[in-house]
């Protein structure tokens, strides 16, 4: 079983490591996209360079062919092509954003309006003297060669680029569902092995609701028999025909005890002392102060002190009146429990019965005299 910080940490790492999955996916996605794009981009500049290629072969024919037989079906074939070929040059500048691109684009427009320049002068001076300039001819094919050479090189870069591009758009159409189903099986996975976790804690937590309820079941039960009990006892001890007394001691900064406290007493304590039952505010000797004058302090302390009981017959005058108490003590924790049980009835008919002993022998002494 998991600990619940260990169950948040492998929660944590499931999220993670799906969020770089989605990251990968969203990654691979794009570079397909970006590589179909490109793919169809490059195709249609290698198509307008084709283009441009063939147009460039058709002005170099056509004005070979005008100025040699000044035919006019030749001019337009020359201004037909010229102008497909700067419309190819503008598809081509429209489609390529690269810095190098640009400068051979640059370089197209260049050598095409030279090319343009240079035909158009000879057509004109052969259309004025019917012969045209060799060495310009001459500058113009090889105008024309190097505007062939420049479009072959960019062809082959477009088509360099086009297998690149290709090569990045297979890969990235056999990335994408790879990963997509990777990603699919570890949140499966991830899911049912969080399901079986939390389906755990839940056992778990019924488990430990159900054994609670027991617990509680059986604590209410052991409260209800001690409540029984305590009432019980409480009942003998408030039923008892003897004072029980408990006391705590009260003593100096040098731990001689001075007093006690009654910390409780029964019902026939409470009658004795004149006192509620809940009121424990006076100590000892201030409900009892003869009881040190009489030994029943000393026997006390001497209790709690050594932790031997004791026990003894007291003689306890108040006004008016005398009683006579059998009590003893036992010590419980710092304090000691008293028990002391009426005995006055009992010593004044031994009182009683030794009186009339010794007035029957007084009888009989004076009989046996007599006789």
């Amino acid at each position: 079983m998991i600990s619940k910080s260990s169950f948040k940490n492998i929660f944590g790492a499931i999220i993670g490591i799906l969020l770089v999955l989605s990251c990968l996916v969203y990654i691979s996605l794009n570079g397909l996209v970006d590589n179909a794009r490109m793919v169809n981009q490059t195709r249609e500049v290698v198509l307008e360079l084709e283009s441009l290629a063939l147009n460039t072969l058709d002005i170099e024919n056509s004005q070979k062919g005008y100025l040699i037989t000044k035919d006019p079906t030749y001019l337009e074939i020359y201004y037909r092509s010229r102008d497909a070929a700067l419309i190819s040059i503008r598809n081509i500048d429209s489609l390529v954003s690269q810095q190098y691109h640009q400068k051979q684009i640059d370089s197209l427009k260049m050598l095409l309006t030279n090319q343009h320049d240079i035909t158009e002068e000879a057509i004109r001076k052969r259309d004025k003297a019917d012969v045209y300039n060799e060495g310009r001819m001459k500058e113009g094919r090889q105008n024309l060669i190097k505007l062939r050479n420049l479009i072959d090189r960019m062809a082959n870069q477009e088509e360099a680029s086009l297998d690149r591009h290709m090569s990045g758009q297979q890969f990235s159409k056999g990335a994408v569902p790879f990963l997509i189903f990777g990603s699919l099986l570890f949140a499966i996975i991830a899911l049912t092995y969080l399901f079986l976790q939390v389906y755990k804690l839940l056992r778990v937590k019924i488990s430990n609701e159900v054994a609670l309820e027991n617990n509680l079941i059986e604590l209410n039960e052991e409260v209800n028999k001690k409540v029984a009990v305590q009432e019980l006892l409480q009942k003998v001890l408030q039923n008892s025909g003897s004072i029980i007394l408990l006391l705590k001691p009260l003593r100096k900064d040098d731990g001689s005890i001075y007093d006690f406290k009654i910390a409780l007493s029964n019902r026939q304590g409470d009658d004795f002392v004149y006192h509620e039952p809940d009121d424990n505010s006076q100590t000892l000797l201030e409900y009892y102060p003869l009881i040190k004058d009489i030994g029943i302090f000393d026997l006390y302390k001497q209790v709690v002190e050594t932790g031997v009981s004791g026990k003894g017959e007291y003689l306890y005058k108040t006004d008016g009146s005398s009683r006579w108490f059998d009590i003893v003590a036992e010590k419980l924790d710092d304090g000691c429990v008293v028990t002391a049980t009426d005995v006055t009835e009992r010593k004044q008919s031994a009182e009683l019965i030794r009186e009339s002993q010794k007035k029957l022998e007084a009888i009989f002494n004076q009989t046996f005299q007599f006789i």
